[in-house]
């Protein structure tokens, strides 16, 4: 179970994930694997990439809040502004 640190970050995530979900429902694997340019990612190479790298970063922050914790280190929460 996440913290009330991490809950809202976590509800975050689960609301990006779900946002990603809707744009591409109904999109057929030829459109999503389509690039309009062949420099340009496709719609499945830009999602795989966002995967990836949240991912990492997920990592990254998981360390660096276990590492404050044990290290009885507190701050003020950061703030983020929802668009």
């Amino acid at each position: 179970m996440a913290s009330p640190d991490t809950s809202e970050y976590l509800f975050d995530l689960n609301d990006a994930r779900r946002r990603a979900q809707e744009l591409v429902n109904g999109l057929t694997p030829e459109q999503l694997l389509r690039r309009t340019n062949p420099v340009q990612w496709s719609i499945a190479e830009c999602l795989a990439h966002l995967n990836l790298t949240a991912a990492t970063v997920q990592g990254l922050m998981a360390k660096a809040i276990q590492s404050g914790r044990e290290e009885k280190k507190v701050g003020r929460r950061a703030v983020f502004h929802r668009t």
